[in-house]
């Protein structure tokens, strides 16, 4: 990958929007990992968004989360066949639900 990203992925406030897209041809997926907590700071879920349509396509899913909730995102390369592994990822971006 040359040090260029193979994914970019963000969460949007409005609507509790999670986005993800393969910025790469390079045979992976894109891989929004999530991290949410709770306003008094617990660990509430963790989920990764799988984008496997490939290179230039984006993918937007809805959550719903409790308002003031605070969501962690990070854009990262995977393999689709076993969701459990990805790598490269870019560094956490923090919102608030």
């Amino acid at each position: 990958m040359n040090g260029i990203p193979a994914g970019q992925g963000a969460f949007f406030h409005d609507g509790d929007r999670f986005w993800i897209e393969d910025t790469a041809r390079d045979g992976h997926s894109a891989v929004l990992d999530v991290d949410v907590y709770t306003p008094d700071g617990d660990h509430y879920r963790e989920w990764q968004n799988w984008n496997s349509r490939g290179y230039d396509y984006d993918l937007i899913e809805p959550y719903n989360l409790p308002e003031g909730y605070t969501v962690f995102v990070r854009a990262c390369v995977g393999n689709a066949a076993d969701k459990s592994n990805f790598w490269g990822c870019g560094t956490w971006a923090k919102g608030y639900a």
